[in-house]
Parts: C-alpha cells; sequence; structure tokens
C-alpha cells in the first residue's frame, strides 16, 4: 500500500483537500497531513473527525516566516 502525504498550510487548504483525504482513507490508504504552519488543527471538526474515525496521522511544523 503507497503511503500519501498533504501539505497544508491555511483553513482555506483544509476545506478544499479533507474531502479528497477522506476518500483516501475511506479507501483503506494511511494519508499524513503536514502542517506547515503555525495553524491550530487540534480544533478544526474536519480534522478531528477524520482523526477520530479513521486515525488520520497529523505532523505539524511551524514556519518561522509567518
Amino acid at each position: 500500500m503507497s503511503k500519501y502525504a498533504f501539505f497544508l498550510n491555511s483553513y482555506n487548504d483544509i476545506d478544499n483537500i479533507v474531502p479528497v483525504i477522506w476518500k483516501f482513507l475511506k479507501k483503506g490508504n494511511s494519508p499524513i497531513v503536514i502542517f506547515g504552519t503555525n495553524f491550530n488543527y487540534s480544533v478544526d471538526y474536519r480534522i478531528k473527525y477524520l482523526q477520530d474515525e479513521y486515525g488520520l496521522e497529523v505532523v505539524s511544523f511551524p514556519s518561522e516566516y509567518e
């Protein structure tokens, strides 16, 4: 099985790509989401849902240029 990574930086990124990530998870893939900003993804209901229901892996490393 392949591993996929999604690089997100803002609310708009989440809004647009979560349905795609959900489809990957639904098909049995295990993508990883990487946030490159200080965005507080832990309070986003979409990311929380994917983590709780499908075990989505999320990594964050804040940008020094924000």
